[in-house]
């Protein structure tokens, strides 16, 4: 009968402070801490709910409304709504894992695109592409894709808390009797 070495205190302070990145075989974890299994991150789902409809439904009447508002040209609000919507497409085809670095290549992609639409048709050889244009679509990209893709887990973060709250409110209503008018 073989005995296992008790485990010191330093043993188990060396795996405490691993990172999920060192124990994940994965190229593109991320690095610190291990996730806790509370922590949930947010994208756009691939199945919707009534709760879902409805927050996306109000984020949207929401953000017209106040780009209307301000007075914000059309062009504008297409532009704003049409870089949310590509970023929640994306976010709902890809692994939960992957959900931002779709929304950082989208959102790169979308820069891309857009720099491509503002040149000229005699300019369009892909000798503009030099280095710096090619740092600012990476980096101006990167920002705008983080930023739509905070914005569209933010609204289905809402929705998650609507879904919960209405399962919290039908579970106590069910409990509760009427009160006895006579």
């Amino acid at each position: 009968m073989t005995q296992t070495p008790p485990t010191s205190s330093n043993d188990d302070d060396q795996s405490s402070t691993r990172t999920f990145a060192q124990v994940s075989t994965d190229p593109v974890a991320p690095v610190g801490p291990a996730p806790s299994p509370y922590e949930t991150i947010y994208k756009a789902p691939q199945r919707f709910d009534l709760a879902t409809v409805f927050v996306v439904t109000f984020a949207y009447a929401a953000l017209f409304g106040a780009m209307q508002a301000f007075g914000a040209p059309v062009i504008v609000q297409a532009s704003i709504i049409g870089v949310l919507t590509i970023v929640a497409i994306v976010q709902m085809l890809v692994p939960e894992r992957y959900a931002r670095w779709a929304a950082i290549a989208t959102g790169c992609a979308i820069y891309f695109a857009a720099m491509l639409a503002n040149q000229s048709p005699a300019s369009l050889p892909i000798a503009w592409l030099t280095p710096g244009v090619a740092f600012a679509i990476l980096f101006f990209g990167a920002i705008l894709g983080y930023c739509a893709g905070v914005v569209v887990a933010g609204v289905f973060l809402v929705a998650d808390v609507v879904r919960r709250f209405t399962r919290w409110l039908m579970q106590n209503v069910s409990r509760t009797k009427p009160a006895d008018h006579g």
